[in-house]
């Protein structure tokens, strides 16, 4: 029977690099009868014309003669398929419950199971932060504050949203870890769960957006109005990670403090405790010792949120000025610096 993987994010677990990888992997992967739905909800042969249904999926969640369109050319693809055909879905934006609902049923359809990465919510807000909420001028507390508040990431959500749309679904939660992950590495491990062999590859190494020193973070939060058009928009990262130091393209301090790591894991416990217990199969004891070593994330020394914004400032202003050998103001130099080639 054809077999429907739907690999459902999370996003900021490798979705990226899952998808890079089944791209430049899909001469061997449609020789096993392993094919991937593109954004027109089609299974092409030819890698150059595989792109992730990403907005596709947004636009279908919001008109219902796209989400019917949707469902129509997977049913289709589904029948006209070998029977031992295993079709993959692969968009991060799969996680939102509202996804679900859109391909309830399916399960009439031909078989189907969820995979989807999770991280620990004591990394996940940080990395959430860094990529879009910066850029709308959001401190890190503040984006702290806001997720626990409004309960994100919703791991158990988003599988019992699955869980409820299609009942007969398989689940398969992977923990976004490297010491769980096949080579450490969600596209080795998405492709070790496919069966499929293949040799170590530069489009299987993990791709990220750019990371910078966290005094340079602070700046670019503070400038945001100045820089980013809006939080998707990665222009002036791209210009500036170009110009930077190795020594600079990380974070270099510790991102939450201990009770703001605290704050994070007592939130999410019984969520976490409930998916590793109900959908991974843990006994209590090991869902509980699973969690405290992984999800309880163990704080020392300085974090970036009880550094003095004088000090942020300070060192801002020195890496700018060593990077550009200019004096001068740090917003100044920072948007200089920012600035995207013409």
């Amino acid at each position: 029977m054809v077999k429907l993987i739907v690999h459902a994010g999370f996003p900021k677990c490798g979705s990226t690099s899952v998808f890079s990888a089944l791209k430049a992997n899909l001469d061997t992967l449609v020789a096993h009868d392993i094919l991937v739905f593109n954004r027109n909800f089609n299974l092409p042969a030819d890698p150059g014309k595989l792109m992730p249904p990403l907005w596709e999926l947004q636009d279908a969640l919001k008109e219902p003669a796209k989400s019917e369109a949707m469902r129509d050319s997977i049913i289709r693809n589904i029948a006209k398929s070998p029977a031992n055909a295993r079709l993959i879905l692969s968009s991060e934006n799969l996680s939102q419950p509202p996804m679900a609902k859109m391909l309830a049923g399916m399960e009439r359809h031909c078989e189907v199971e969820l995979i989807f990465y999770f991280r620990p919510q004591t990394e996940w807000i940080p990395s959430a932060w860094k990529q879009w909420n910066l850029k709308e001028g959001f401190t890190l507390s503040e984006t702290i504050e806001s997720y626990v508040a409004n309960h994100r990431p919703d791991y158990l959500g988003s599988v019992k949203a699955w869980t409820e749309a299609l009942p007969g679904i398989k689940v398969t939660p992977r923990p976004f870890l490297r010491s769980w992950m096949t080579n450490g590495n969600p596209a080795y491990d998405f492709f070790d769960m496919l069966g499929i062999d293949v040799e170590p590859s530069e489009t299987f190494e993990e791709r990220s957006n750019p990371s910078i020193d966290y005094a340079l973070m602070y700046l670019m939060q503070r400038n945001s109005s100045r820089i980013f058009e809006n939080r998707h928009d990665n222009r002036g990262l791209h210009a500036m990670t170009a110009r930077l130091p190795a020594a600079y393209q990380k974070t270099n301090v510790q991102m939450v403090s201990p009770a703001q790591a605290d704050f994070i894991a007592d939130h999410f416990q019984d969520d976490n405790m409930e998916l590793l217990q109900h959908y991974m199969g843990m006994g209590y004891d090991q869902a509980r010792a699973f969690s405290r070593q992984h999800f309880r994330k163990t704080v020392t020394g300085t974090a970036y949120s009880d550094i003095p914004e004088a000090e942020l400032l300070d060192r801002a202003a020195g890496i700018l000025r060593e990077v550009t050998g200019k004096d001068g103001d740090p917003d100044t130099l920072l948007l200089e610096m920012m600035s995207p080639p013409p």
